[in-house]
């Protein structure tokens, strides 16, 4: 295992539950809208999960980290749009992109409902945790760190690659286009 999933694996719960904080307002709109639905009707949720896609519109993923207090916000510019996904969603991916869906929480950091974050049960067994994360996004979830750099000298500004696992040209599933930025966020933390 690398060493930032070692790292990870022994932080408190509490920590673990802040590193993947990130603050991204737009994110949790859409999250937030989902869990409605889910409380709605489970089924309108699972036929959200096979179609609802989107994709980052910037080429460079950059999160601004406030060396502070830790805070991580995005500012990517996001696209969202329902479309098929391509080729059909396994129904056990689907279970487990449900289970990770029903530990993120909304919360109030700058705005109100603006701060993405995790249950600390959701976190509570770090090797659980990264076994779910690696089912939705494949083998390679935090196996790989990703190179996160500093827009210039003075800045709180950060930038990073793609990981190996996503490919930013395409749309992707929200559950796995959150396992980005909980990827990113424990690469900039750590």
């Amino acid at each position: 295992m690398p060493l930032c999933f070692q790292w990870f694996s022994q932080l408190r719960v509490e920590e673990r539950v802040y590193v993947l904080s990130t603050v991204d307002k737009t994110i949790c709109s859409h999250i937030k809208s989902m869990q409605l639905k889910c409380r709605e009707n489970k089924q309108i949720l699972l036929n959200e999960l096979q179609s609802l896609v989107f994709m980052l519109k910037s080429k460079t993923p950059t999160v601004r980290l406030d060396l502070t207090t830790g805070i991580s916000q995005t500012t990517d510019d996001i696209e969202f749009r329902s479309s098929p996904r391509s080729g059909n969603a396994r129904e056990n991916l689907i279970v487990n992109e449900l289970e990770l869906l029903s530990g993120i929480r909304i919360t109030q950091t700058f705005d109100e409902l603006d701060t993405l974050t995790v249950t600390s049960d959701l976190v509570k067994d770090a090797d659980k945790f990264t076994h779910l994360c690696g089912d939705i996004a494949g083998y390679n979830w935090l196996r790989i760190p990703q190179e996160v750099r500093a827009t210039d000298k003075n800045s709180q500004r950060l930038t990073s690659e793609f990981p190996m696992w996503l490919s930013p040209s395409k749309y992707h599933s929200l559950p796995k286009w959150l396992l980005f930025f909980f990827e990113r966020n424990i690469n900039v933390h750590f």
